[in-house]
């Protein structure tokens, strides 16, 4: 151990005042003893020799000039030694770092439940579990007297940890922040906290277990007294609290997680309306069918609830107006969270927007966990016109023929059929269920008409909505044609769908530039080799449809209202034999469902079975195999409604397009709260020509009322052949409808839609508090588990005070390098000098 550090020790101990200054002056002095014995040398050996020239040059002289000379010389060689050692004044303070405690709180969807379970005693002053908070850390002395010995920092988590919220620097006088913290620390906010708005409820699943894990590793070190979690003990994503709890207690020094419960351990009574599941779009005349899942959850075992269940109705365009009562159900909950499925039939007979409310009420009087979830509301666009569909097949394969006779049948949907493999002149001859049946392309033009009793009126131009084509011979179409094809879509907010086949899709993959505008229009890519689609014809094992998150979500491939019911059709369908090999989705594709055949699978994946893409106005739809006729042999409904829920989604932008010149199209109408919401927008100008500019602003209007300030962005989207497209985003944070609504470019109409957001079901399941999930987060870490109303009295006392002393050391100060000490050197010199010459010496 050094000289230096003895001295350093010594007045550490002697510094009984943190924050005294002391001053003290200090040696380079060397650490080892043979160093010791080498300076200790030189010194004997400059000294002697100073001596034995002196006593050489001098003898002659008087003994004053012997000693004289003698001492100048040897000052010279005692300040160079001098200056070896380094003399210098050394500074230092005591400080402390003081010692820290961070507070996790839970803000979370649940965390907006009542704190208490309801009760005659607590109608009308119980507050929710968040505002129990807000009141702990406003109005309680509970942060003041932790910062008595603690800095306290606060942080929140749901779906993810958030924070610091606030930095509370500790109150402990000898406590002090090193200088050399950081530009990047965290500072303390000035002023008041307010709690509310830093609360907000809004998360959406509660990350508890991941959120202290990741908090451990942030403030971890041997100042941290302890974290405190406060919250409901819900935790029903992320990672386990065991984890969290095991990495506490292994932690060097070992982590103290104390836990403050909010909220009834009871599990309380809550009845709500989970859904409502219905088309979004329907034609006047076509009967449809609303579903409505009512649930009950908190009853015991042999508990029942009786309900009345009311479905109204108001138009849209009249949201003031008192709703109409349409229906009332009498419905008996007895089981448990199981929703109760309650089915409403109608059958429009005007058109225009409805919104329909479906209301539960209990007939008996129960204080419920929450009352705003009784109700729900579903928006329904009933369309006044028909849809107009041509149909395209390049030869009389299976789904176009059953296609063809089941739309031809339908009330609301009018068919032309092209048949190519037709001769023209026998065309007579042939019998096919369709309003006309053509010889040649119409698009766009007055159609052919087949035989002369065709009435005139038929002559005129026809403006279809939806094309199909089943694995049409597009070479027989002339490129004219297929620009107006092209266009149709881009421009006329055409629908397209396009079903794959093994004679003249490969040619399409595989033709020159000529059909480049129409292998724009699906949205993958096509391989131009056929693999062994050909030669699988035979296979006798089918391949189940193998669907993506998408194709689990969208609603035009539920074959049923329900979508329990309609995730079981699809798996009781064993499948198809064939589809086309693909090259991957297009930017922009969404995929529904890919081939399960694992054979099939080439660098790019698995082949795609069923997606669709955005198109300019319009959309196409992708069908890979010519096999869907299969999902016959489960029932001929299934494969009429599959076939015309696609045929509606494809015609919906061009029914929809009317005469407005903005189209507005979010991904999806259902969103659960903290989902982020996509927009897509199409908008021409008065000429109808895209609308060129870098972004244009989308209003949404928030379930409270209020107006998003500023309004969404939407940029230009930089695809190509997307001119007048603009995209963007916000994040669903409040339960019920927003309302979007686009400008009209150069006129006063706005184009409007609304997105319904729902509250997940991880944070209404099972909402009471989990007391025994917050023990065991503390167990065996030096910290345990509170109730909320022992928190304040409680918690002080369970975090230790782990502040640190430490030394600041300021700049050494050398005394050797100063002006007056080189004047000196020099002076001894230059006397020498100027004594030795006088004396004749020199």
């Amino acid at each position: 151990m050094s000289f230096q550090t003895l001295m350093n020790i010594s007045l550490l101990a002697q510094a009984e005042v943190v924050g005294e200054r002391t001053t003290r002056l200090a040696w380079d002095l060397p650490e080892s003893g043979w160093k010791w014995g080498l300076y200790i040398g030189l010194m004997t050996i400059a000294i002697v020799m100073v001596l034995v020239i002196y006593i050489k040059d001098t003898f002659l002289l008087h003994g004053f000039w012997k000693f004289w000379l003698t001492v100048l010389r040897l000052s010279v060689v005692a300040g160079l030694f001098v200056i070896l050692f380094n003399p210098h004044l050394r500074s230092q303070t005591n400080s402390v770092r003081p010692s820290r405690v961070a507070v996790l709180i839970d803000d979370s969807s649940s965390m907006s439940f009542e704190e208490k379970e309801p009760s005659a005693e607590t109608a009308g002053n119980n507050r929710s579990r968040t505002a129990a908070v807000v009141d702990l850390l406003a109005n309680t002395p509970l942060i003041d007297e932790l910062r008595k010995n603690h800095e306290v920092t606060v942080y929140k988590f749901g779906s993810k940890l958030e924070g610091p919220l606030n930095i509370f620097p500790s109150k402990d006088t000898r406590a002090t922040t090193p200088e050399d913290s950081g530009a990047d620390s965290p500072k303390a906010a000035d002023g008041p906290v307010n709690w509310k708005d830093l609360l907000t409820s809004s998360g959406t699943e509660t990350r508890m277990g991941q959120s202290v894990l990741e908090l451990t590793g942030k403030v971890s070190g041997e100042t941290l007294s302890g974290i405190v979690i406060v919250g409901d003990g819900g935790s029903n994503a992320g990672v386990d609290v065991k984890a969290a709890n095991s990495v506490a207690q292994n932690a060097r020094p070992r982590i103290r997680l104390i836990s403050v419960g909010v909220g009834s351990s009871k599990q309380q009574v809550n009845l709500r309306v989970a859904n409502i599941q219905g088309p979004t779009d329907v034609h006047l005349g076509d009967a449809y069918e609303l579903s409505a899942f009512v649930q009950a959850e908190g009853m015991k075992e042999s508990e029942s609830l009786q309900l009345d269940v009311d479905l109204l109705a108001r138009p849209v365009a009249d949201k003031d107006a008192e709703p109409t009562l349409i229906e009332q159900r009498e419905v008996t909950v007895r089981e448990n969270g199981i929703p109760v499925e309650l089915k409403f039939q109608q059958n429009p007979t005007v058109s225009g927007s409805v919104e329909f409310i479906v209301r539960a009420t209990p007939k008996e009087t129960i204080r419920e966990l929450r009352e705003q979830d009784n109700i729900a509301t579903h928006e329904v666009n009933i369309i006044e016109r028909n849809t107009s569909v041509l149909i395209i097949a390049g030869g009389p394969m299976r789904d176009y023929r059953f296609v063809r006779n089941m739309l031809d049948r339908h009330p609301a949907i009018d068919v032309d059929v092209w048949l190519q493999s037709v001769d023209p002149d026998r065309i007579g001859q042939v019998s096919q269920d369709s309003d006309d049946l053509l010889i040649e392309f119409p698009l766009n033009f007055p159609t052919r008409p087949l035989a002369a009793e065709i009435p005139s009126e038929s002559k005129k131009p026809k403006r279809y909505d939806v094309v199909m084509a089943f694995d049409p011979d597009w070479s027989l179409i002339p490129a004219e044609q297929l620009k107006q094809l092209h266009d149709w879509v881009d421009e006329l907010a055409g629908g397209l769908v396009l079903v794959a086949g093994d004679v003249y899709t490969p040619e399409l993959a595989g033709a020159d530039d000529s059909l480049q505008s129409v292998r724009d229009l699906y949205p993958v890519f096509l391989t131009s080799y056929l693999l062994d689609f050909a030669d699988d014809r035979d296979s006798d094992q089918p391949w189940k449809v193998d669907f993506t998150r998408e194709g689990n979500n969208i609603d035009f491939l539920r074959l049923t209202e329900d979508p329990v019911t309609a995730n079981e059709v699809w798996d009781e369908f064993e499948g198809v034999y064939r589809c086309y090999p693909t090259d991957g989705p297009k930017a922009g594709t969404t995929i529904y469902a890919h081939f399960s055949d694992p054979r099939a699978i080439n660098e790019n994946g698995s082949p795609i079975l069923l997606a669709s893409q955005f198109y300019g106005a319009g959309r196409s739809f992708y069908v890979g195999s010519p096999e869907v006729w299969r999902l016959r042999s489960l029932s001929d409904e299934y494969y009429d409604r599959f076939w015309t829920k696609l045929v509606r989604e494809a015609g919906m932008g061009r029914l929809k397009r009317g005469n407005s010149r903005a189209l507005l199209m979010p991904e999806r109408v259902e969103y659960g709260i903290g989902d982020t919401v996509k927009i897509r927008v199409r908008l021409l100008n008065q000429q109808f020509q895209p609308l060129v500019q870098p972004s244009v602003d989308l209003e949404v209007v928030a379930p409270n009322g209020r107006r998003f300030i500023p309004p969404v962005k939407l940029v230009a989207d930089g695809t190509d052949k997307r001119e007048g497209q603009y995209i963007g985003d916000f994040r669903a944070s409040l339960e019920g409808k927003y309302t979007l609504e686009i400008p009209v470019p150069d006129s006063k109409q706005v184009e409007s839609k609304t997105v319904n957001v729902t509250v997940p079901d991880l944070e209404s399941q099972n909402p009471q508090q989990h007391a025994d999930l917050l023990e065991s987060l503390a167990r065996d870490t030096g910290g345990k588990y509170l109730t909320l109303e022992t928190a304040v009295a409680e918690l002080p006392a369970l975090l230790p005070d782990r502040s640190k002393l430490f030394v600041i050391e300021d700049r050494p100060d050398p005394l050797w390098d100063k002006n007056w000490v080189l004047y000196l050197l020099v002076g001894l010199l230059s006397v020498e000098w100027l004594t030795r010459k006088l004396l004749k010496l020199a």
